[in-house]
């Protein structure tokens, strides 16, 4: 993890981007169904959604949440200090187990009573994804994905940007925040650590490599204050299993806009699923899922009480109803022998919209598959 200051960005380098990953960075800038019908003030409402598991995984953990701190005895004073426990949680991607433990990211914040300024521990949450998936997006239409040298990083995708352009895509998107607040998110976002970690079925252990170990922006460059614009120069390298994906080509297109507007984790969790797994939408056609398969595989519920977890799905699906994600979604509660409900299905109805997107996505994935075909063939026959 690295975080440097400097006038330039002297210690970042552009490297010399090869043919195939000129060509990745070419198809993941290449939307499909951006046109005049659908552009509007803010721009066309697509971007990318990169890579399954790590899209998948809770990342990103509900704010206000009381956590659990560890104190302890400063060795060189008498002080006391607290220190917040590791996010652990299991969730379910692909059939198989995981477990995904988050390192909080400290921070020094001034306390807004006393006004001095006091270290605090804190998780990424709605904010920080609200910030990673606009990056994505500023990535995409400016057509800014990058590949740099950073000293010891080796090779890494990133993008360039400035805080005002970044403020902007967030407002633009009903995400406003202040400039306070997003160079915030963007030291949590390159402070707070995660591993995830396949599950052994056999005996319940973690495996001893896991599938990624790094922050989330592994490394960020703040330039220092450029009095003509009164704004910074900032780089940041995405998390490696985000650059990974890219460099598969394996992301899928779906509605920036509608995702932006979600205001619950949950919701989001949900919409990315219907993204990436309900490919074959179409109207009058339902797929059904379980409230408890939600809980499961999502590890973004963590209530006592069975009742309050499902009131929590029942509020996403109707949130998604709400944006017009969904056309219509019913219930069917299961009931236990004594007659209490252990289980509710949501009987779900795509909209039209939701449709046309994720025929749009089809096509954009058929057309990559294309190119990989046809640049697989060139490859070939130069080695002849």
């Amino acid at each position: 993890m690295s975080n440097y200051m400097s006038k330039s960005l002297p210690k970042v380098s552009v490297v010399p981007v090869e043919e195939n990953r000129q060509r990745q960075y070419t198809l993941f800038e290449d939307l499909f169904g951006g046109t005049s019908d659908n552009v509007t003030k803010r721009g066309h409402p697509y971007s990318n959604s990169v890579g399954l598991l790590y899209e998948h995984a809770p990342k990103f953990v509900a704010s206000g949440r009381a956590r659990p701190y560890i104190e302890q005895k400063s060795s060189k004073s008498d002080k006391i200090l607290r220190f917040l426990e590791n996010h652990l949680v299991n969730f379910v991607f692909d059939r198989s187990p995981y477990q995904l433990e988050m390192t909080p990211a400290t921070i020094n914040r001034k306390n807004s009573e006393t006004g001095i300024e006091e270290q605090v521990h804190l998780f990424p949450g709605f904010r920080e994804q609200s910030i990673e998936q606009a990056l994505i997006k500023i990535a995409i239409d400016k057509k800014r994905l990058e590949t740099f040298d950073a000293d010891t990083h080796g090779s890494l995708i990133g993008i360039r940007f400035n805080m005002t352009e970044l403020r902007t895509e967030l407002e633009k998107s009903s995400c406003g925040y202040k400039l306070s607040e997003i160079r915030e998110a963007l030291e949590v976002l390159h402070k707070a650590h995660i591993k995830i970690t396949r599950i052994s079925e056999d005996d319940g252990t973690t495996e001893s490599e896991p599938a990624v170990s790094a922050t989330l922006f592994p490394v960020k460059v703040i330039g220092r204050l450029n009095k003509e614009t009164n704004d910074r120069e900032t780089y940041v390298c995405f998390n490696p299993l985000l650059s990974q994906s890219i460099e598969r080509e394996e992301w899928r297109q779906f509605n920036f806009q509608t995702f932006m507007a979600l205001k619950a984790g949950l919701t989001r969790w949900i919409h990315k699923h219907l993204i990436h797994q309900w490919r074959n939408a179409s109207e009058g056609r339902t797929l059904t899922m379980r409230a408890n398969s939600i809980i499961e595989c999502s590890g973004l519920i963590d209530m006592t009480r069975r009742r309050d977890s499902f009131a929590k799905i029942k509020r996403s699906f109707e949130e998604l109803k709400k944006l017009d994600v969904l056309r219509r979604c019913d219930l069917r509660t299961i009931k236990g022998p004594r007659g209490a409900i252990i289980d509710i299905e949501f009987i779900i109805e795509p909209s039209q919209k939701f449709v046309k997107e994720q025929k749009n996505a089809n096509h954009q994935r058929n057309m990559i598959e294309y190119d990989q075909r046809v640049y697989s063939n060139l490859r070939s026959n130069k080695q002849k």
